[in-house]
C-alpha cells in the first residue's frame, strides 16, 4: 500500500503540490541530483545498483521528476 501511496504522490512533484523533502533529505537530494546530473543515461535501476540499494526506486523516480521539472523551469524563464 505504501508503495501506491508514493506512486500518486510523486505524481505532484514536478508541479510543486508535493515537496522533494517528502521522499528525500536535502543530503540525499544533493547526492542522488549529482549523480544523476553526471550520469543522465543511467536508468533508475542502474541508479539503484550503483548505490548498491541506498535509495529506494521511489526515492530516485522522485528525483528525476524533479530535476526534469526544474529543467523545463529553467527552460522556459530563458524563453521570457
Amino acid at each position: 500500500m505504501r508503495g501506491t501511496v508514493e506512486g500518486h504522490l510523486m505524481e505532484f512533484v514536478p508541479t510543486g503540490e508535493v515537496d522533494i523533502s517528502v521522499f528525500v533529505t536535502e543530503n540525499e537530494l544533493k547526492e542522488l541530483e549529482k549523480f544523476m546530473k553526471k550520469k543522465p543515461e543511467l536508468s533508475s535501476s542502474q541508479i539503484f545498483s550503483s548505490f548498491n540499494e541506498k535509495y529506494s526506486h521511489t526515492q530516485i523516480i522522485a528525483v528525476r521528476l524533479w530535476l526534469q521539472s526544474r529543467s523545463e523551469e529553467e527552460k522556459i524563464a530563458a524563453l521570457e
